[in-house]
């Protein structure tokens, strides 16, 4: 659990009450909403990557082609 992963130190249910409590926090959830949307940026391609990428398959895929 992310709680503990965190260095918190919890007997029994402990970790899944404080760790609930802990969602509930705002600013918790902005910092969540903030890293969600930094790894967004980080790691998934947006429009114009994609098409970008399609075109340079595209265009390679012709160069291969001959044309009589």
């Amino acid at each position: 659990m992310s709680y503990l992963r965190a260095g918190y130190e919890a007997e029994g249910n402990a970790a899944e009450v404080n760790a609930s409590r802990l969602l509930r926090n705002a600013k918790v959830q902005e910092y969540i909403k903030e890293r969600n949307e930094q790894l967004d940026v980080e790691f998934i391609a947006d429009i114009s990557e994609t098409k970008r990428f399609w075109t340079d398959i595209m265009r390679d895929a012709g160069a291969d082609m001959k044309i009589d």
